[in-house]
């Protein structure tokens, strides 16, 4: 700490610039990995009813800008699916196990940008699903 307060006012200023440009890469690799990590969820994972009811609750968890300051966001994500499956649908799971079927390998905790990105990933994969199919008729 004295180390710091012995640095000059220029030194401290090129390592809070360094640090600030650290940290917008840090939030660009998580959203892009939970993007990612969102589409492959959604496209060999979730069932239908997951994806609907995580649409449910997406704009919650679907802030870009990164303002949101959960100590762990997956966490978040997984008590606001569970509750919205067990809702809508009376399917019950567990905060605990759906944030496992959300998030599976080794528990870690999930930045807000990741479960942002994830969220987005998981939206295209939403939005494939339920658009209007072309008819045979049509295609004659």
């Amino acid at each position: 700490m004295t180390e710091i307060m012995c640095m000059s006012d220029a030194a401290k200023a090129a390592a809070v610039k360094r640090l600030r440009g650290s940290k917008k890469e840090a939030v660009y690799e998580d959203l892009r990995k939970g993007i990612q990590d969102g589409e492959r969820w959604a496209a060999n994972l979730a069932t239908y009813r997951q994806l609907q009811a995580l649409e449910d609750v997406a704009e919650e968890f679907w802030d870009r800008s990164g303002k949101r300051t959960d100590e762990d966001a997956g966490h978040d994500l997984a008590w606001a699916l569970a509750l919205r499956l067990q809702l809508r649908f009376g399917e019950v799971a567990t905060p605990a196990a759906m944030k496992a079927i959300l998030f599976p390998g080794p528990e870690r905790r999930k930045s807000p940008a990741y479960v942002s990105g994830f969220v987005l990933g998981t939206h295209g994969m939403w939005q494939e699903v339920n658009k209007p199919t072309k008819s045979k008729k049509a295609a004659v």
